[in-house]
């Protein structure tokens, strides 16, 4: 990944990090952001090219607040009129949104870092869980 792509917060994958006797999964989220490096909460300093994107699920949605339309590929979050619509396996998702202060059309999204983007840019401040 590349220090663009990133904000303080956003969750990323550290294969390195993951430990099978604790059972951590090598999620974190970024503590800081510097040129080289990066911090993350589990007090690691990691190389950029050291960590990768988490990709989106239809699960990973519905653990926070996303709801799942009936006999439908799409996913909605109902604080906001956001509507997610995935295109098969592949985990690829278009995600539109409407309220008061912002009129988003179509982006697409890939990972969960793109979502906590999208929803900031939303201006709905929402902690995501894995």
């Amino acid at each position: 990944m590349k220090l663009e792509e990133l904000m303080i917060g956003d969750w990323v994958h550290c294969p390195q990090l993951v430990d099978k006797v604790e059972e951590d999964d090598g999620n974190c989220q970024v503590k800081q952001l510097h040129v080289a490096n990066l911090d993350v909460y589990s007090f690691k300093e990691l190389k950029y090219d050291e960590i990768e994107p988490i990709p989106i699920t239809p699960e990973i949605l519905e653990k926070n607040g996303f709801e799942r339309f009936p006999s439908s590929k799409i996913i909605s979050y109902s604080d906001c009129d956001i509507t997610l619509d995935y295109d098969g396996n592949e985990h690829v998702w278009y995600f539109s949104a409407c309220n008061d202060d912002v009129d988003i059309s179509i982006i697409t999204i890939s990972y969960v870092h793109e979502l906590q983007h999208a929803l900031r840019l939303c201006k709905i401040d929402k902690d995501i869980k894995l």
